[in-house]
């Protein structure tokens, strides 16, 4: 990634961390304005004889009575004249601001003097009951000033502490992905050229003592399960140690912030029982402290995310962080309500105060928040993902204009500037999509006659597969197909149009077109399909370099002696499992056909994901389960293009990558082989093994004796190859042309632990990539963990796709 995305995203994170600074700021009263701001609210309590002497500012503002008594104690208690000077320039902003003039001090000079101060009556707190009428003005006496001032100032403590608490916890966030920004970007750099020549400059002595702290942060942090057994620790999923560890930390210090701080006296001149100033001090703390998450929550669940690009981190773990931060901001928002509800039950009419816009608009909030939990849960997401979408959508729109609508009765709207930072990430987010559907589905070509260029689908559905096989042409040509890729898949003619699902991209072809045929003209049509291991053999300039391998979407040949310019585009190719939904409906689109073959509408939008540089290792064991072939496909594609590409050496350092992929359907096996696997199968340093869990066939007499007389009377138990495949079940082999498919499940604890030692022994670097059901990947990591605490150094890549 170019330098400009970290520095961007450095720029954001202090962005997101300053908004909750600025929003402390601005609800607090300077220090030099406060000793008059605490002398104003004191008067408040008091009911001054004269015009006006009805409602908050008005006499304050315009009553003689009223103001001659405010500079009268200003006088008195506030010693220092500046702070007199910026307190009483304050009260007369907001005189103003409420479209009022606050009476000048030389207007009332004449009852201001030394002498008529000394003669006015001194009175204390509640000495005037509330409603009698004073006639005259009258001086605070120093206890009751104190009181309101000790007042003052511990509710201006309690609302910088509750802003406070708010950004501290971004700036754990923001300092989180800022490690993590720098982490990629180091790594990032370490991966040029440039950086290997030095690296391999430097001794190797001076070298050591950060590879080992490095490799016992991945032995102990990065790669083992939080548990060691597994990722699901009660109802959360939590892949790994630091990423529980993460999380971990974020609740301790969201119910540490919602536990601690607050300033409880007996004196309090707005709550004078401590429990009702708790209860007030906790329902406003929850409730700045869940808008200050919501930023966040945004930041952490929309796909075109700069931080992705910038940390490395995949969509996976950001979404475990976006779930945790939800589930915190719900449950703060969920306390302020019932806090505050409690609190005006004890005041009465509780049903007409709830009938008030601003708090109908905040229980619409925390409503649409507490239903967005239970609807997220993983069972209802993969049972029905597009009910799932849809109401996450609508329920996160009322949260956010709910919210809104909340906190507009404050002055200046200063809660809102939590709630723009995650309106302006949503909306790019919907910007930057459409825009990635254009740029993936549309080109228009200009020349001899304007044309316009769309993706084409073809769709087959095999039965004995189960598998939907997509492949689609990109209107675009300028898509570089690689390892780690997702898109999103529309069919936008559908009822339900905008319904979108993420896919692995398995795999790319080639297929070279007849350049007036694109162009439109009719004169000559000419279609062939290029094996991508082959593509580098044919263009040098379709090789890309090895920090980032893939191919150049479209390639031109010179035309000349009637020979027609060839475009190259690319097909790419994607696995589908047909369950419910959407998924279902285009498995019924193609069994609708005679062939089983659809050609539907599909858009692209992409591309995401990150790949992950596995041709920096020497061996290789790639891990897959079912349709998780996806992920692994497109590494041995690359690996073919990188070591075929005899003008770029070192272009991969990878010796021997190793397939072990189990699926239940051997049909689905078959295909793939016979396809993309095709030219890995015959190539010296790519073994495969593949395992068929379906149920193990049953052998005629017949050929249970070829099979003894073939293997010369050995028993079952002898069968094991290289005891890597279960004890408890009989692995029955069957050959398909080239390539042999086992029956049962494979023992993926030694076949790992067999990768790493053979790496040691070998003195070569190893990486593991495991894409399959959560079981298949904890067992394989698992197995890592146990070779890295045993002194191999095995890099381990998961790549799940888990919403």
């Amino acid at each position: 990634m170019p330098l400009l995305a970290w520095l961007l995203a450095l720029a954001l994170s202090i962005a997101l961390s300053v908004t909750p600074v600025s929003a402390a700021h601005s609800s607090t009263t300077p220090r030099n304005e406060r000793c008059i701001n605490a002398i104003a609210s004191a008067y408040n309590f008091f009911t001054f004889a004269g015009l006006p002497n009805r409602g908050r500012w008005e006499p304050g503002c315009q009553n003689r009575l009223h103001v001659i008594s405010i500079y009268a104690s200003a006088e008195v208690y506030c010693s220092d004249e500046s702070d007199r000077v910026a307190g009483l320039a304050a009260l007369a902003r907001e005189c103003q601001h409420h479209g009022l003039e606050f009476l000048p001090r030389d207007v009332l000079a004449a009852n201001l003097t030394e002498e008529a101060i000394m003669n006015m009556r001194v009175v204390d707190y509640m000495e005037v009951p509330r409603g009698e009428v004073v006639d005259q003005p009258v001086l605070l006496s120093s206890g009751f000033f104190g009181r309101i001032l000790r007042t003052q100032n511990t509710w201006e403590f309690e609302m910088w502490a509750h802003h406070a608490y708010g950004y501290a916890i971004n700036f754990f966030w923001m300092g989180l992905i800022l490690v993590g920004s720098l982490n990629h970007l180091v790594k990032h750099l370490l991966y040029t050229n440039r950086a290997r020549r030095l690296g391999r400059s430097i001794p190797s002595v001076l070298c050591v003592p950060f590879r080992a702290l490095y490799e016992s942060v991945q032995t102990h942090l990065i790669v083992p399960a939080p548990l060691g057994a597994g990722r699901k620790i009660l109802w959360c999923t939590l892949p790994t140690r630091i990423v529980a560890i993460v999380v971990a930390i974020y609740w301790a210090l969201s119910i540490l912030a919602c536990c601690v701080g607050y300033r409880l006296f007996s004196e309090n001149i707005y709550w004078s029982e401590i429990s009702q100033q708790l209860l007030r001090y906790v329902a406003d703390r929850t409730g700045i402290l869940s808008f200050a998450n919501l930023s966040l929550l945004w930041v952490f669940g929309v796909r075109n995310n700069i931080f992705l690009w910038a940390t490395g981190w995949s969509f996976a773990t950001f979404n475990i962080f976006h779930r945790h931060i939800a589930r915190v901001a719900t449950l703060q928002a969920v306390v302020h309500t019932i806090v505050y509800t409690f609190l005006m039950w004890g005041r009465g009419n509780i049903v007409r105060k709830f009938m008030k816009p601003y708090l109908l608009w905040g229980t619409a909030a925390v409503l649409a928040m507490v239903l967005l939990l239970p609807l997220a849960f993983d069972w209802l997401r993969h049972k029905s993902y597009e009910f799932f979408l849809v109401t996450h959508i609508l329920l996160s729109v009322v949260a956010l204009v709910g919210c809104f609508y909340h906190v507009e009765i404050f002055d200046d709207h200063a809660y809102w500037n939590y709630l723009w930072p995650a309106t302006a990430f949503w909306l790019l987010d919907r910007v930057l999509r459409l825009v990635r559907l254009v740029y993936c589905n549309l080109r228009v070509r200009f020349g001899h006659g304007t044309t316009i260029q769309t993706t084409r689908t073809i769709a087959t559905y095999n039965p004995a597969s189960d598998v939907v096989r997509l492949e689609v042409t990109p209107g675009a040509s300028h898509l570089r197909a690689g390892p780690g890729q997702y898109y999103f898949l529309y069919q936008p003619f559908r009822l339900k149009g905008w319904e979108n699902h993420p896919f692995t991209l398995g795999a790319w072809t080639y297929q070279s077109t007849d350049a007036d045929e694109i162009g439109g003209g009719a004169s000559r049509k000419m279609t062939s399909i290029i094996d991508v291991a082959q593509m580098p053999l044919l263009s040098e300039e379709a090789t890309r370099p090895h920090h980032s391998p893939g191919i150049e979407s479209e390639m031109e040949t010179s035309e000349g002696d009637g020979i027609t310019t060839l475009l190259s585009k690319e097909t790419l190719i994607f696995w589908i499992r047909p369950y419910d939904g959407w998924t279902r409906s285009l498995r019924d689109q193609c069994l609708a056909s005679p062939n089983r073959t659809a050609n539907p509408i599909i858009l692209l939008e992409g591309v995401y994901g990150d790949q992950f540089p596995l041709w920096e290792y020497e061996s290789v064991l790639l891990v897959a389960g079912g349709t998780g072939i996806a992920s692994a496909v497109p590494y041995i594609q690359t690996h073919i293009q990188n070591s075929s590409n005899s003008t770029k050496k070192t272009a991969t350092v990878t010796r021997d990558i190793r397939l072990i992929w189990t699926a239940r359907q051997v049909a689905f096996i078959q295909d793939v082989a016979s396809r993309e696997l095709h030219t890995a199968l015959g190539r010296s340093d790519f073994n495969a093994q593949f395992y068929s869990t379906a149920q193990v066939p049953i052998p005629t007499e017949e050929e249970e004796d070829e099979e003894e007389e073939e293997q010369g009377g050995r028993g079952d138990g002898d069968n094991n190859r290289n005891g890597t495949a279960t004890t408890n079940t009989a692995l029955l082999h069957k050959q398909f042309e080239a390539e042999e498919i086992m029956y049962g499940r494979p023992d993926l604890h030694a076949l790992v632990l067999e990768h790493a030692t053979e790496a040691r022994a070998s003195h070569a670097s190893a990486a593991v990539l495991v894409c399959g059901p959560v079981s298949m990947a904890d067992e394989v990591r698992r197995a890592v963990v146990a070779a890295r605490e045993a002194g191999c150094s095995v890099r381990y890549v998961e790549e799940l796709f888990t919403w």
